[in-house]
Order: C-alpha cells, then sequence, then structure tokens
C-alpha cells in the first residue's frame, strides 16, 4: 500500500526488538554488570577491621544468603550512632555482589541512601504510594522489570527504617508476597536487613499524639515479630583515625576564654543590697553559654 514495504517483511526484526526492551531480565543483568569486582573487592578487604560483633552479624546475614531455606530471613539491626552500622552494611553487600547476586540497597531518606553503595529510596525502588492506608500497596506490576530484580534479589537491605510509617512495610510486604507467589512468609520470603535506631527520628506525622506516632511506628507492625534483632554495641567512631587527630589537635589547644555575654551590671555588693533574681539570672545565662 503507497509502494510501502508489508509489516511482514520487518516482524521478526520488530519481534526481536520488542522482546529485549520488554525482558524483565535485563534489569537484573544491568544491576549485576553495575558493579565493577575490583572496588567490591576494595570493599571487602576492610572485613578484617570489624569487630567481633560486626562479625557475628556478618556471618548470620550471610548464612541466610546462602540458605535462605528455613533459616531466619529477616534482621533488624538496631543500635546507636557510632557502632558501625553503616560500615557493616557495606560489607555485606561487597559480599554478595562479588559472587555476582543480585543485593538491593534503600533507605527511608535520600541523604542516608547516597551513604550505600547503588543505593536507593525506598519509595523510588518499591514504587510505595505517598498516601497509605491499612490495605495499601506498591505500583509494582507483576510483569516489570522492578518486580523481576526483586525476584532475583539474594538480598535487600533498608537503612534507617524506623523512619518510615509502619503502613510502607506492609505494603511493601503485600506487594513482595504477590510478586513471589508466597503468602505464607512475610515479605514474600526475601533475606532482608533492616537497620536504624529508635532512640532519632521517628514517623513525622501531623498533629499526632505520642500514642498516635507509637502506633505508626514499625515496631507496632505485626510483621515486627517476625524479625531478629541485632545490636552492634561497640562505639567504633573512637577508633576513626580522624576522631584520634581531632583529639590530639584539641589537646594541642589553648582553653577558649571564658566569655561572658551579659552586659557589665552593679553588683550587688557595690549596691549594699542582695538582688537574687539578677543573680539567677546571671547564673542561667552563664550556665547556657558554658553548655553550648
Amino acid at each position: 500500500m503507497y509502494g510501502l514495504p508489508d509489516l511482514e517483511t520487518y516482524s521478526d526484526v520488530s519481534d526481536e526488538v520488542a522482546r529485549q526492551s520488554a525482558d524483565p531480565m535485563d534489569i537484573v543483568v544491568q544491576d549485576v554488570a553495575a558493579y565493577e569486582p575490583d572496588d567490591l573487592a576494595r570493599t571487602a578487604t576492610l572485613a578484617d577491621q570489624m569487630n567481633e560483633n560486626q562479625k557475628v552479624i556478618f556471618d548470620q546475614v550471610i548464612e541466610a544468603v546462602n540458605h535462605p531455606v528455613g533459616g531466619q530471613k529477616l534482621v533488624f539491626v538496631d543500635g546507636p550512632g557510632g557502632t558501625g552500622k553503616s560500615f557493616l552494611l557495606e560489607q555485606i553487600l561487597a559480599h554478595v555482589r562479588l559472587q555476582r547476586k543480585v543485593a538491593i540497597a534503600v533507605a527511608s531518606s535520600g541523604i542516608a541512601a547516597t551513604l550505600l553503595t547503588g543505593g536507593h529510596t525506598a519509595h523510588s525502588t518499591f514504587r510505595i504510594p505517598l498516601k497509605l492506608s491499612e490495605f495499601s500497596t506498591c505500583s509494582l506490576s507483576w510483569q516489570s522489570q522492578k518486580a523481576e530484580l526483586i525476584r532475583k534479589a539474594s538480598l535487600i537491605i533498608w537503612d534507617e527504617a524506623p523512619m518510615m510509617h509502619r503502613a510502607c512495610f506492609e505494603a511493601v510486604d503485600r506487594s513482595f508476597r504477590d510478586i513471589m507467589k508466597n503468602e505464607l512468609e512475610p515479605f514474600g520470603g526475601k533475606v532482608m536487613v533492616f537497620s536504624g535506631d529508635h532512640r532519632q527520628i521517628l514517623p513525622v506525622l501531623n498533629d499526632a499524639t505520642r500514642a498516635e506516632t507509637l502506633e505508626a511506628c514499625f515496631k507496632s507492625s505485626p510483621l515486627w515479630s517476625h524479625l531478629r534483632q541485632v545490636h552492634p554495641t561497640e562505639n567504633m567512631r573512637r577508633y576513626d583515625q580522624w576522631d584520634d587527630e581531632e583529639t590530639k589537635e584539641n589537646e594541642n589547644m589553648e582553653a577558649p576564654p571564658n566569655f561572658n555575654l551579659l552586659p557589665p551590671t552593679e553588683t550587688s555588693s557595690d549596691r549594699g543590697v542582695d538582688d537574687p533574681d539578677e543573680d539567677r539570672r546571671k547564673q542561667n545565662v552563664n550556665a547556657l553559654i558554658d553548655e553550648v
């Protein structure tokens, strides 16, 4: 028609192009190839710097990755700042990826995601809806490349988990059960490591009471009972090279002058009378200055 070749002439080519562009396995291949083995190996060489507590957690996670059937697949790394949580997560990611396995790294905030190699926000990776209800699911179709990446993932790490509303985890749980065709296990049977510190930022709700905030926490979700909590306790920052150098610099510095920001006033002794209000104000302001 109109002197143009029939569509059948290009049917084989067009079918092949369509097949390749829609192949869910493409994203899996891209993810595995995204990490240079040399870079991963350099990160893995730092594993010797892990303390005994970190090594125990590391071994438990790797055991779950290598033997997921019947093992403890859900772990929560709960520790205050400075206990080496991010360092531990990086070692786990490098070890799994060196085996040419898929390891997905997400975090609850963009800044936290940048601290993980290959990290993204949980909302963008899992397509978590912004408006959540107790029946929400993620916008992941079963045939999508994202779904295939999740199916092929040997490990999923979720950092700064406590700052997310429990409905986010429950929505991901429902979607993972559907994607994995596994309704019996939490998160469809995926090996997942959550991390964070409940002593820091909790879910932020509009005009919420204390009770409502606690109810929105991950710990209040029925999923929490399926997680094994591990606690890195040793403060690693005091061993940090930069901290040592800063300590040495501080030792060589002279003590700062004791600034008194109050304007000169007539003392009670000069006036010959006691002024308890003035003394109290002066003590409070100077105490605040010393504290800052």
